[in-house]
């Protein structure tokens, strides 16, 4: 059996963005069951309308509903959203519902728990007609099919007849996306940190990456007090909220953090830029505790 699931194009723009790997969830605001399928099926990822084309595909590893706070802390980026504001916001917006951000930290949703995804370039979507899936419109939700592959039709005009070709001869790959003014940005958070890490004070420029404190929404979001320089681990565990920056100053670890190898590192001190133009202001290092954070 295989499902083909409507998503949200952002979601899928974020994941191929981001090279996502590991489990995705692909949330609802509603807690609806699957009953229908089982784990360890194939799951095809039907952008929604106007598009209504195949953009990728992943496992299905089963599903749960937890609250919006609860979703955010266990699964963070992996929902589709750099962080819990911008889960807030979706989350209303697709309930059609204005309440405050309390209440909706304390309602439910429902994941879609989603292992081995791949995202298409937008160049290799197809319509599902080409998989010789016929889909009703509109189609909301998740439809399932007894066969087990796709057929479609290649740009080389290959015709590949189960889905372990089609994996392998699709051209599948993640885009690189330039993003506006990340290079000046880049260079002026260097210079800022005077090109140190500002928690180990490692200096080999391959090893270090200037991050956005308040995840990337617009060029905007460029500018040297939105970013501090890490060293490329811990700007990884920075992005995805398991480490922070406490009032202090000092290294904050999230209790989600597995690993005990960054333990060493709890604490410490951030060696901040002392020109106060060039550092990051309470505000954005308090909103990256608040809304990026999982602990």
């Amino acid at each position: 059996m295989l499902a083909v699931l409507v998503v949200e194009n952002w979601w899928v723009d974020f994941h191929r963005f981001n090279s996502s790997s590991g489990i995705l969830s692909y949330w609802s605001p509603h807690v609806r069951q699957i009953r229908s399928l089982k784990n360890g099926s194939r799951i095809y990822f039907l952008l929604k309308s106007p598009i209504r084309q195949i953009a990728g595909h992943g496992i299905f590893m089963g599903f749960n509903g937890q609250t919006v706070k609860s979703s955010w802390e266990k699964y963070g980026n992996s929902l589709g959203v750099g962080d819990l504001r911008q889960l807030i916001y979706l989350w209303t917006k697709r309930n059609d519902i204005k309440i405050s951000e309390e209440e909706c930290l304390s309602s439910d949703m429902g994941n879609i728990l989603l292992s081995e995804c791949i995202f298409f370039n937008e160049s290799d979507y197809f319509e599902p007609s080409a998989g010789g899936l016929e889909i009703p419109l509109p189609m909301g939700g998740i439809k399932y099919f007894e066969d087990d592959y796709m057929f479609v039709e290649s740009r080389r005009n290959q015709r590949l007849h189960s889905q372990k070709l089609l994996f392998s001869l699709l051209k599948i790959g993640v885009p690189v996306f330039p993003v506006q003014g990340y290079e000046e940005f880049q260079h002026s958070v260097f210079k800022a940190y005077s090109g140190k890490c500002a928690v180990t004070g490692e200096s080999s420029p391959e090893l270090l990456k200037a991050i956005n404190i308040q995840p990337f929404l617009s060029p905007e979001s460029n500018h040297v007090q939105n970013g501090i320089l890490l060293r490329v681990d811990l700007g990884v565990l920075f992005e995805k909220g398991l480490i922070s920056i406490d009032e202090e100053n000092r290294l904050l670890i999230s209790s989600r953090l597995i690993s005990d190898t960054y333990r060493i590192w709890e604490g410490v001190q951030f060696k901040l830029p002392d020109d106060k133009f060039r550092s990051p202001t309470k505000n954005t290092l308090e909103y990256h505790r608040n809304y990026v954070f999982r602990n």
